[in-house]
């Protein structure tokens, strides 16, 4: 077994070295280097072999549900402007998700300065993301108290939508507009070039539609009513003619 050795360089340098490069402690510039002998930022890992450079932080061995087995923490020690210096403003942790103690959800965390942390947004073991929602219960979870929008920009070419499915089935992309979770309307297509709409209580799929456009640009309107619903604006169906009431 080769012998291991430890330098320590007393010279300009004030550098502690193991093994030469395995680990380097920089006193002069207060880093600290995994694999290289000269480190540039304040900790550094460098593979020097086939192997890819890992960090890897394990577990305490806790199973319980919901535990945090490891984070990483964000801190800043100014105080100016009022905030509490030393506070950590950020965070990124892994927890269990079952009592078994697998599978991981990474929550993201951060402070607006002198609040406590709280969770923004979290990544599920099946990859739904939840922004503002701790429990996706789809691929993008969006909840926000207030108005919850979301804004797509570009500062060069067009900005694009696209609802692309790949199921065998006839339905292609739909909307849905919900309240608390009732139906309450849908938007939909169909694989034929078919835009379909359906108001209250819509879900799409192989519901029949209020109102259809055509793949040759046809609008079809069922369940018009068949008087005039002396509403200005509404249509009604007349012995087949489509007319707009007065009022």
């Amino acid at each position: 077994m080769p012998y291991k050795t430890i330098q320590l360089d007393t010279g300009t340098a004030n550098t502690l070295k193991f093994d030469s490069t395995t680990l380097v402690i920089d006193e002069a510039n207060n880093r600290i280097g995994v694999g290289t002998a000269t480190p540039s930022t304040d900790f550094e890992i460098n593979s020097t072999g086939a192997n890819p450079s890992i960090l890897r932080i394990s577990g305490d061995g806790n199973n319980a549900n919901n535990h945090i087995w490891g984070a990483l923490e964000f801190k800043n020690n100014d105080s100016s402007g009022g905030s509490t210096g030393g506070d950590v403003q950020a965070k990124i942790s892994v927890e269990t998700v079952a009592s078994y103690g697998r599978g991981g959800q990474i929550r993201f965390w951060n402070s607006s300065g002198d609040d406590a942390l709280s969770e923004k947004m979290t990544i599920n073991t099946d990859g739904s993301v939840g922004i503002g929602s701790s429990e996706p219960s789809k691929r993008l979870h969006v909840v926000d108290s207030s108005n919850t929008e979301i804004k797509f920009e570009s500062t060069g070419g067009s900005t694009r939508l696209y609802l692309d499915a790949k199921q065998s089935g006839d339905e292609g992309g739909e909307i849905r507009f919900t309240t608390e979770g009732t139906a309450k309307g849908c938007i939909w297509h169909h694989r034929d070039g078919i835009l379909k709409f359906k108001a209250n209580g819509g879900t799409g799929g192989g519901q029949a539609p209020d109102m259809l456009i055509a793949s040759d640009g046809g609008i079809v309107m069922n369940n018009l009513p068949t008087s005039d619903p002396g509403v200005a604006g509404e249509l009604w169906n007349s012995f087949g003619d489509v007319k707009i009431s007065a009022g």
